[in-house]
């Protein structure tokens, strides 16, 4: 089965196209549902920034040197508020947005950091185990 690029891209124009229609009427109707989603938004993904301390702490705090960490999910969540970033900068405009995903980048970048140094630690402390 051969995938169309074309014929994806027009479904997805389509699908953008009917969100908008959507988007339009729902302001037109109750104009305060645009000052809710962008009050949720910005609350929300604030406050994120705390749910990654738990994890930190499960690292700092782990003896076998953080196995249960996986480097592939934290990189991709890494990565994924990266791109949110320029996206907010480039396609938004919305320094907030980029403040905001970028401090969740840090905060990944930090348990990245943290379970590479708790490894290394962990590894050379295999090492001189007879």
């Amino acid at each position: 089965m051969e995938v169309n690029v074309i014929e994806i891209f027009s479904f997805v124009q389509e699908l953008n196209d009917s969100v908008e229609v959507f988007k339009k009427e729902i302001e037109i109707r109750h104009d305060w549902v645009p000052v809710v989603v962008f009050t949720l938004f910005t609350f929300m993904n604030s406050i994120r920034i705390f749910a990654y301390v738990p994890q930190l702490l499960k690292v700092t705090e782990d003896t076998n040197g953080a196995t249960a960490i996986s480097y592939s999910t934290w990189i991709l969540f890494f990565l994924s508020h990266l791109t949110t970033v320029a996206f907010a900068i480039f396609y938004v405009g919305d320094v907030v947005m980029a403040l905001i995903f970028s401090g969740n980048a840090l905060a990944c970048f930090a348990i990245l950091l943290a379970t590479f140094i708790k490894r290394r630690k962990h590894a050379a402390g295999q090492k001189c185990k007879p």
